[in-house]
């Protein structure tokens, strides 16, 4: 007979979670987690969060800021370490000379990073092996080297500029090459290269047969330039070993390759580009810095069409994408704000906008941008070989064969699981659906086939990322039931440093004005704006910044409020509700009372109620401005006081959705009441035969 203390030592449930992708769903699950008292763990094979994400400009159905949707909540983990008390090994990552950690931490902090400190992100990282039960895993993580040591990198950038092998940049979707040693984006990680492989065989004979090189040990040129010393080539992988209690999915998902698609020229006509590449060109930090130019001349086009469904809907891939429409649906109006007189098709097999808003914005893009649909799949594509303009031919929807100009071709690439969910499945030992993602049930769409392994997000099938974040709060929610005994057993609480003795009576008032990426700065006048609020009084400085959410942030506010001896702040960029949260608590980290902030809405209240009028939102601006300086100057410092909190959940309405939460609760533990007007539980599902 097995040990019965064996037993119970493997049934031992952790109070700590294992999140694999740090995408929107991932990212969503794991600061759920955080914030419900869990120890977590975010294991992401780049090193950068965001997945697909990041590449975007804007995000439907309100046109966000991809930064918006995501920043707010991992700047809680990216910010505040504090390098003087702590002990790094090589997986790190400088952010302004401050750190976010990327791996094991080997010393705690002295100030913790309070929100999210609970939460371990592990870059470079992949799961090579899970062992045991639900409420106690044992997994094996390998990290990736990175040939650059980042405790030495200043990011001075001489190591790219010596390099002498180019490749497409990923994060630009190919459009533009980058070098070996490489930063990806800066609004992540500032100032920091990386070099992924120095095996160089592959890319010297496919992108540079004309060079000598191996690898970069027959280089050497940015070890030899650095002058910091930071190259390390001997740099060696690494195994971790963690215990969790459960584990969340969230891998995401990847894009058919158009080059498989030959019918529609991809790869042989310039001007035929995918979604993500046009994304990357309509963006204000893309290859054209936000123009929209062709590829083939750099000029502006006169007319775009988008093909939809490419890849999917057919015999391989017989399922809908499910974001292709309103994602196509986004980039045109894009293009339309970008170029007033351009002329747009999207080429689709019907409209799917199912989506809460999704049809609203369907219906401002015809009938207010007047983009057109047509009903129509193209089979085949020419290209004019002098003017480079391509020519669909289509059946029109009275039937008819139509042959169309275009100076540009878009092409709406469809979802397939990752290349590597099949080796994830055996790793996992879970099942995988008919179309090669993870296998759910109707009824447990978030439950792979083994207990205690949970999915969210594109993993399981396509989806959008309103429903890819909806998906990571249901897996947190099931992990957290499934541990719900553990609750802050493995978590730490923040301490905040003492406040600073500041003179609060007599209002020193530093402007912070974001211009949103270019969501604010297209339409308010920045530079009138400052030069306006330089006239109020008590205002001692006005800064600008591309993205005031940034996580760089925290170093220049701490050195404004240093430096100019300030003691209130005021910010102007998006929604108070999503980011004011943000700079009260970069406040209190540095020793500020938190109440001394006041955020104002330039792009909800002024940019984008009055986009056709630069002058109105200018003025408006200054308005609202004026009208924050104001209030901020009678801001007294607030203590805080702790007060119980009651944990019994009231649930109004039985239906599926409330039954599923009422339960889902019960299991965490707390108190639920159920309340619904009818005599029985069910509400429209009792109607389903």
């Amino acid at each position: 007979m097995e040990d019965i203390s064996k037993i119970s030592k493997e049934l031992e449930k952790i109070g700590s979670v294992l999140v694999v992708g740090g995408g929107t769903a991932g990212v969503q699950a794991a600061f759920d987690l955080v914030e419900s008292g869990f120890k977590v763990y975010l294991v992401e094979k780049s090193w950068t969060l965001g997945g697909k994400m990041a590449q975007l400009d804007k995000t439907y159905p309100t046109l966000d800021c991809f930064f918006c949707g995501i920043a707010p909540e991992p700047l809680g983990c990216l910010r505040n370490f504090d390098v003087e008390t702590m002990a790094f090994d090589d997986a790190l990552v400088d952010i302004s000379e401050k750190r976010m950690c990327r791996a094991t931490i080997v010393r705690k902090p002295h100030y913790i990073d309070g929100k999210h400190f609970n939460l371990e992100i592990l870059s470079s990282v992949e799961v090579s092996r899970v062992r045991g039960y639900p409420g106690n895993f044992e997994v094996a993580l390998y990290k990736t080297p990175n040939f650059v040591d980042i405790n030495k990198c200043t990011g001075c950038g001489k190591c790219a500029e010596v390099c002498p092998v180019k490749i497409p940049s990923e994060y630009d979707a190919s459009l533009v090459e980058r070098k070996i040693i490489y930063r990806p984006y800066p609004q992540i990680m500032k100032n920091i290269f990386r070099i992924d492989k120095i095996d160089l065989k592959e890319e010297v004979q496919k992108y540079h047969p004309e060079l000598d090189i191996k690898s970069c040990l027959s280089c050497r040129k940015c070890e030899e330039i650095c002058p910091e010393g930071a190259i390390n080539f001997n740099a060696v992988p690494e195994m971790q070993y963690i215990n969790v209690g459960a584990i969340i999915l969230a891998q995401g998902f990847e894009l058919i390759d158009p080059f498989t698609i030959t019918e529609l020229g991809f790869g042989k006509f310039k001007n035929v580009i995918t979604s993500l590449q046009l994304e990357r060109i309509m963006t204000k930090s893309g290859p054209s810095g936000g123009r929209l130019v062709r590829p083939s001349d750099d000029k502006e086009p006169e007319k775009i069409g988008f093909i939809q469904c490419v890849g999917t809907r057919n015999k391989e891939h017989n399922y809908c994408s499910t974001v292709c429409c309103m994602h196509a649906t986004k980039e045109a109006i894009l293009a339309k704000e970008n170029l007033p007189e351009i002329e747009i098709k999207i080429f689709t097999l019907d409209m799917r906008a199912y989506g809460k808003g999704f049809e609203e914005l369907y219906q401002k893009a015809k009938n207010v941008y007047r983009i057109d649909y047509v009903r129509s799949r193209p089979s085949f594509i020419e290209e004019d070989p002098e003017t480079k303009d391509l020519i669909i031919t289509y059946v029109s929807e009275n039937g008819k064969l139509v042959k169309e100009n275009f100076q540009v071709i878009v092409l709406s690439m469809g979802f397939i699981a990752p290349k590597t969910t099949k080796r994830d499945s055996q790793i996992y030992e879970i099942e995988l659906n008919e179309h090669g993602f993870i296998e759910t049930t109707d009824f447990k769409p978030l439950n792979t086939s083994r207990d205690g392994i949970f999915v969210c997000g594109s993993f399981s099938e396509p989806k959008d990322i309103p429903d890819s974040i909806t998906e990571g709060s249901g897996a947190a929610a099931l992990a957290s039931a499934l541990l719900a005994d553990q609750k802050g057993s493995l978590t730490e609480k923040k301490r905040y440093p003492t406040q600073m003795e500041i003179d609060y009576k007599n209002p020193r008032i530093g402007v912070i004005l974001c211009h949103c990426g270019n969501e604010i700065s297209r339409v308010v006048k920045m530079a009138e704006l400052v030069k306006f609020i330089r006239t109020i009084s008590d205002i001692v400085v006005v800064e600008n910044e591309f993205y005031a959410c940034s996580p760089q942030i925290e170093k220049k506010i701490e050195y404004m409020m240093t430096q100019y001896n300030l003691n209130r702040l005021v910010v102007g960029a998006c929604s108070p509700r999503t980011h004011a949260p943000l700079f009260k608590e970069i406040l209190r980290d540095i020793g500020i009372n938190y109440n001394m902030v006041e955020v104002v809405n330039l792009r909800e209240q002024c940019s984008w109620v009055h986009y056709s009028s630069p002058y109105k939102a200018t003025q408006k601006a200054m308005s609202l401005i004026q009208m924050a300086v104001a209030k901020i100057k009678k801001a007294k410092p607030l203590l805080e006081n702790y007060v119980g909190i009651n944990p019994r959940a009231l649930i109004i309405g039985g239906g599926i959705a409330g039954m599923v939460v009422a339960l889902n609760l019960a299991e965490q533990g707390h108190p639920v009441t159920l309340v619904e007007k009818e005599d029985d539980l069910g509400g429209h599902l009792k109607k389903i035969v």
